[in-house]
């Protein structure tokens, strides 16, 4: 049964090395890309799914292992497709003990750069129902493929869309014109494609895989056109894992999330004036109202009174990790999404903002489910954070709790001002730390409050996500469910 599937890179760039290539004599990268390289990401996905409740057990991967073992494989490549041009980033290398750094060395970056997504034909006997279903739901969950930053999206062709013909084809044997792809092997195991490779790179092949051979279409003379991909349902949430070397604490979690704010509201207003505007004070009034979503003012700079702006989360006690993310009461539609996920392809700093790269950290895209924890999939009726900031000083001159402007006071007032429902108990711990919050205007200078231990109880269950006190929009004072009861 024949099956197509459509992949679609969404900075338009596919990084990928291939098998024991080196860097500087391979200046192309994988192209087209490999099956067995689809298979182990698919494999890989499958897991998820699995940690997710979806049913998916080493069956199903057998049975997944043994149709790619067996399917004919041809590729629609766009024909406009061109090399990338070569770039050189600078890595860490071996640590200098005696000035307690680490020595930066230039890499090689290849990537190709397909003008359109590309399309995998794929033939076999053992593709029926439940498999291709199995299938779709890996795909779904392919968030890169090749290197991290070839972010992708993947899915099936329906039965009524129309797909480009294959223009490029899997031989068993090399020829003229002909380049090296990494197929499934005939006899390949669920063992052999889960295998680690770390200790196999002096291997001339990975377990499970063989050598083909694959055409590639000869390059178009047309000019290259922009990178074109399917839009992005709304979500109103998305969210990342935090790789850094050096975790934040709490009294970064404002100046982390000021800076992506920054970025992607620079990259949203260069997007939406094409290319004409960068800068929110040189913007004009209709493209201000246009970015209130992230920048959270109106036209004239005041700011929403609704807090219908994004939220920037930082969640640092995640039981998977540290984790980030935006969520917005109105979804976000697919110029926003693209903006945001390419705000979060660079690292950022974590203490400063000319960061080493001891001190910076990295955003990998998680997909939208399972929601993050400030989302539960049901309401809870006991809340907690460990970060929340009074809006207003709790304490008079004399060091004596103003009337009505206790932490307790406060966070019923914020509830209330959110169009929450009155707790029925709210408990201040007696842990507190310092915190940087959110300056706003042209007070760019760093300044410190007293974050609070809280935890609310609520009569009845209420809904996610909850947000109180200063800088809440930047992070501080999100609180988590304790319970669903």
């Amino acid at each position: 049964m024949p099956i197509v599937l459509r992949q679609s890179f969404v900075f338009g760039r596919f990084h990928a090395t291939p098998w024991r290539a080196n860097a500087y004599d391979d200046p192309s990268g994988e192209w087209p890309p490999s099956p067995w390289r689809l298979l182990r990401a698919l494999l890989a996905r499958s897991y998820q799914m699995e940690r997710e409740g979806i049913p998916a057990n080493d069956q199903m991967r057998e049975r997944l292992v043994a149709a790619f073992a067996c399917t004919t494989t041809a590729w629609h490549l766009p024909a406009a497709s061109a090399r990338g041009p070569i770039l050189r980033q600078y890595q860490p290398g071996e640590h200098n003990v005696r000035r307690n750094s680490f020595r930066r060395t230039k890499v090689q970056d290849n990537f190709w750069v397909p003008s359109a997504p590309l399309h995998w034909h794929m033939t076999g006997d053992i593709w029926d129902r439940q498999l291709r279903i199995f299938l779709a739901n890996c795909l779904d969950r392919i968030l890169y493929f090749g290197r991290a930053e070839s972010v992708c999206e993947m899915g099936l062709v329906g039965e009524g869309e129309q797909a480009p013909q294959p223009n490029s084809f899997l031989h068993e044997t090399r020829g003229a014109g002909l380049v090296p792809v990494l197929a499934v092997d005939r006899g390949a195991t669920l063992l052999q494609l889960t295998a680690s490779t770390d200790s196999l790179r002096d291997a001339q092949i990975p377990p499970g895989a063989r050598w083909a051979f694959a055409s590639r279409p000869l390059p178009s003379r047309a000019p290259l056109r922009p990178h074109t991909h399917t839009p992005r349902p709304p979500v109103s949430w998305l969210q990342f894992s935090v790789s850094a070397r050096v975790p934040p604490t709490p009294k970064d979690i404002v100046r982390i999330t000021e800076t992506f704010r920054g970025r992607a509201l620079r990259l949203w207003l260069r997007a939406a004036s094409e290319g004409q505007c960068s800068d929110w004070r040189h913007a004009s009034a209709e493209l201000r109202a246009q970015a209130s979503w992230l920048s959270g003012k109106g036209a004239d700079g005041t700011p929403l009174q609704d807090h219908s702006q994004a939220t920037v989360f930082l969640d640092l006690d995640c039981p998977d990790g540290i984790r980030m993310g935006l969520w917005r009461q109105e979804p976000f539609p697919d110029l926003q999404q693209r903006v945001i996920l390419e705000a979060a392809a660079t690292p950022l700093p974590v203490r400063s903002k000319r960061a080493t790269d001891e001190w910076t950290m990295a955003l990998i895209p998680l997909p939208s489910q399972p929601p993050p924890r400030i989302i539960p999939p049901a309401p809870a009726r006991c809340w907690r954070t460990a970060t929340f900031v009074p809006p207003r000083h709790v304490l008079d001159r004399r060091g004596r709790i103003r009337s009505g402007e206790s932490v307790a006071d406060q966070v019923r007032a914020e509830l209330q001002r959110r169009g929450l429902p009155p707790p029925a108990t709210v408990t201040v711990r007696e842990r507190e730390a310092w915190v940087h919050v959110h300056s706003g205007g042209k007070d760019r200078s760093p300044r410190q409050k007293r974050a609070f231990e809280v935890e609310i109880a609520f009569p009845h269950p209420v809904p996610g996500p909850i947000f109180l006190g200063a800088s809440s929009h930047f992070g501080l004072g999100l609180f988590v469910p304790r319970s669903k009861t």
